[in-house]
């Protein structure tokens, strides 16, 4: 792994994605706008985005970073980056079928946010599972400067730190010291994006500005690049897809949770983690399960995944991902044909796809079809 990571430096990134800027409509686009209206769903008094550590508590700072990404979860959000990405990524891409990040990430850095354990210290999106099929578009959404914005160290001495890092074994103390030698703030206005690659160090220092930074990043990828753990579906979505559950569509009835146990995407999970992950989400989309069941090891034929798919007696299945099988992607795709002839529904949970006609798994074929 760490021989691929210095690997990937050898490859020579596009100019226009090399630390560049990318104007956009900000009318069109007003997400500055948008994003202070979700926040005030919370904090009604609010009256702007660089007071926002004046209105939340430290500890409360998850909380609102987790009520934002639902909307950049929504699909009134995914249209909009669509239509950015059409607009404005799509001719820097050179590809007219790349995926967008499912959920763009938010970014909230407050005043003095050393002190507090939040300082998001330096790193590449190598270490973090991105590839050099990927690229990131990072959008403020209040005033970035100085040092409560991003800071970027440039491709040629983020390649000469990089391989003192691995080859030194480095503290996170010692490559801070080292990108602080040479690093840029990324000084840009709202209506604005900074572009960059997956090998950019870029991280933070601490924020003595007195005002709050609050922006969102949003990642494209290749249809036949390389994806690692940010898989299709999962973490990057097709255009024109969104990643908003419709629970209106849900039926009632009795629902099965099942985990094939042998699937790479299981791995060795324990489980009780997969377990409480999926009952939370079955909780919170009031799905009545009936049972709770695992495939048996060493079957990768999925019998028991047959055995469920063939009872008409079930209303639907709940299951970790489209990725979380250990049979070929034919075999799965039959057992998903033989669920809905049944009256199932399935739910993939990472992907938050919910799957109801023989037809609605066109999107799978086309998912597994980018992902294999």
């Amino acid at each position: 792994m760490i021989n691929d990571i210095i690997k990937n430096y050898e490859w020579t990134p596009d100019p226009r994605w090399d630390n560049q800027i990318l104007t956009y409509d900000r009318k069109k686009f007003n997400w500055a706008e948008q994003v202070l209206e979700v926040v005030r769903e919370l904090r009604p008094r609010l009256d702007s985005l660089e007071n926002t550590h004046l209105y939340f508590t430290s500890s409360e700072l998850v909380t609102l970073r987790q009520h934002l990404e639902k909307f950049t979860n929504s699909r009134h959000f995914s249209v909009q980056i669509d239509e950015f990405f059409y607009e404005y990524v799509k001719p820097l891409v050179k590809c007219d079928d790349y995926l967008v990040q499912k959920t763009s990430g938010i970014r909230l850095v407050v005043p003095e946010q050393e002190k507090l354990g939040r300082l998001l210290s330096f790193h590449t999106g190598y270490w973090t599972g991105y590839s050099n099929d990927m690229g990131t578009v990072w959008t403020p959404l209040s005033r970035a400067f100085d040092s409560n914005t991003m800071q970027v160290v440039s491709w040629e001495d983020s390649k000469k730190i990089m391989k003192r890092i691995h080859l030194e074994k480095l503290s996170i103390d010692m490559i801070q010291q080292l990108c602080a030698e040479c690093m840029q703030p990324v000084e840009i206005e709202v209506g604005q994006s900074w572009l960059f690659n997956q090998g950019h160090l870029y991280g933070n220092i601490n924020n003595t500005t007195g005002i709050s930074r609050v922006s969102f990043d949003t990642r494209y990828a290749l249809p036949n690049g390389v994806f690692g753990p940010r898989r299709v579906g999962g973490f990057f979505r097709l255009q024109h897809t969104h990643a908003e559950l419709d629970r209106s569509k849900i039926q009632p009835g009795s629902w099965v949770v099942f985990v094939d146990q042998n699937s790479e995407y299981i791995g060795n999970i324990p489980h009780y983690v997969v377990r409480e992950f999926l009952m939370q989400t079955t909780k919170a989309l009031n799905i009545k399960v009936l049972e709770w069941s695992n495939e048996y090891w060493g079957c990768t034929w999925m019998p028991k995944l047959l055995d469920f798919v063939n009872k008409t007696t079930l209303n639907g299945l709940v299951l970790p991902s489209i990725h979380a099988f250990s049979g070929d992607v034919d075999l799965r795709m039959s057992m998903f044909k033989t669920a809905i002839s049944n009256g199932q529904q399935l739910l993939f949970v990472d992907e938050q796809i919910l799957i109801s006609t023989v037809s609605e798994l066109s999107l799978l074929d086309k998912l597994y079809s980018i992902g294999n």
